[in-house]
Parts: C-alpha cells; structure tokens; sequence
C-alpha cells in the first residue's frame, strides 16, 4: 500500500504540479479524444510541453536582453518603469503561478464549450497562445489580490470561459461584416458551434 501513497505524491508533485506537464496531458488527453493516431498525440503532448517551456526561457532571454535598455532609458531621462512584453509577463509569472495557470486554463476552455453548446453565445475560441496569456492575466490579478488557489481557478475559469465566448459573439455580431464558421477575429480563431 505504500506504493501507492508514493506513487500518487509523485504524480501530484513532479508531474501535475509542473505546468508544462500538466499542458501536455491536457494536449494529449485532447487528441486522443479526438482520436488520432499514437504518434499524435505523443507528438502533439511532447510539442505542448516543449512549448510552454519554450515560453518560459525566452521570457527570462527578452527580460536579460531588456534589462540594459531600461537601464540606459532611466539613465538619460530619469524615468523608471519596465519595457512589458506580454510574452515575458507570462514567462515570470508562470514561475510562481504556473499550476494555476494551467488549471485556470483547463477549466475555462472547459466552461467555454459548455457555454457554447448551450447558450446563444455559441462560438469556441481556438487561439491558445491568446487563452494563455488570458489565463495568466486573471491568474496574477485574482492571486495577488489575496484570493486562494481554488478561488483563483474557479473564479478565474468562469470568467475566462465568459470572455472567451462572449468577445466572440461581439465580434461576431451583425454590422461588424463577420460572417458565421470558423474565421479570424480582433479577438482571435473561433469556430462556431452549431447543432
């Protein structure tokens, strides 16, 4: 019985407790539901996690590579401030908050097809990198705002969920010269979901 014990601390805190992993299994779980070849889903879990990890050492690059511009700025003006990247704000804060990001995310795309399949804002929103950085904003504002994990994510989620639907169905809205089925928008790739 204590394999067992050890075998679920190791899973909750070497591998869903890594963000990176944790979005590789969701990629993966995803293909597979969506039935594709072995090599897929391997494919697309290993690219994912890749990815995101990718994500989190050109942050800490452009962030090093900024630092002497800044520098030289509040020297020749006295000005201070940072140069935002929306790439490096995400990188930094998945350092402290990458567990919540990735549940955030998992349940906000969740609740977003839920939201799609039965209400009228019936649009999916396919546009990861933007559902990252989404994810993140709403995790960093909720978190340092003192709220707990489970708050943060389950707040977090339904709110990502209602954006991630709603500024579909705005941008999607008659008058804005769109026209239903899966095109790009301001807001990013959508598909509408239709019974």
């Amino acid at each position: 019985m204590d394999w067992l014990i050890v075998f679920a601390e190791f899973l909750v805190n070497e591998i869903l407790s890594v963000p990176a992993f944790l979005i590789g299994i969701i990629v993966a779980v995803g293909l597979i539901a969506l039935k594709r070849s072995s090599g897929q889903v391997i494919g697309g879990a290993v690219k994912a996690t890749l990815g995101f990890l990718l994500i989190g050492a050109g942050a800490g690059l452009v962030v090093a590579s900024l630092d002497p511009l800044g520098f030289m700025i509040q020297g020749a003006t006295g000005a201070q401030g940072v140069i935002p990247t929306n790439e490096a704000i995400v990188g930094i804060a998945q350092e402290q908050f990458g567990a919540q990001v990735a549940w955030l995310m998992i349940l906000g795309f969740a609740l977003s097809l839920v939201l799609a399949r039965f209400t009228p804002l019936g649009y999916v929103f396919l546009t990861g990198h933007h559902i990252l950085f989404m994810a993140t904003l709403l995790t960093i504002v909720l978190a340092t705002a003192g709220y707990s994990d489970l708050v943060t994510v389950g707040v977090g989620g339904a709110l990502l969920a209602i954006l991630m639907v709603s500024l579909l169905k705005h941008s999607h809205s008659p008058g804005r010269g769109a026209s239903p089925g899966t095109t790009p928008s301001p807001w990013g790739t959508s598909a509408r979901l239709t019974t």
